[in-house]
């Protein structure tokens, strides 16, 4: 009996991306974000994903707010300010 392996690397062509995220907007209890995926082999963008991500107090399942500090982190990161950052 013979075994083969067949590494995914070897099977595949190798593609180089460029994957990125921002904040676009900063809510009461959420976070949006884009999400985009380069290709550079084609030389456009091959995906666009958007999402909402919600501050959770898991003990009461109940949303809690976007702390100030995070605000301001992001705002110092995206180079611009949110409403409510301070």
């Amino acid at each position: 009996t013979e075994i083969y392996t067949l590494s995914l690397h070897d099977a595949l062509p190798i593609y180089t991306i460029l994957a990125g995220a921002r904040v676009t907007r900063i809510g009461t209890s959420s976070v949006q974000m884009e999400h985009l995926v380069v290709s550079q082999n084609q030389g456009r963008v091959v995906a666009r994903v958007d999402s909402t991500l919600v501050l959770l107090d898991y003990s009461r399942n109940k949303p809690v707010p976007v702390p100030a500090e995070i605000r301001k982190i992001v705002a110092e990161l995206e180079g611009r300010p949110f409403e409510g950052s301070s």
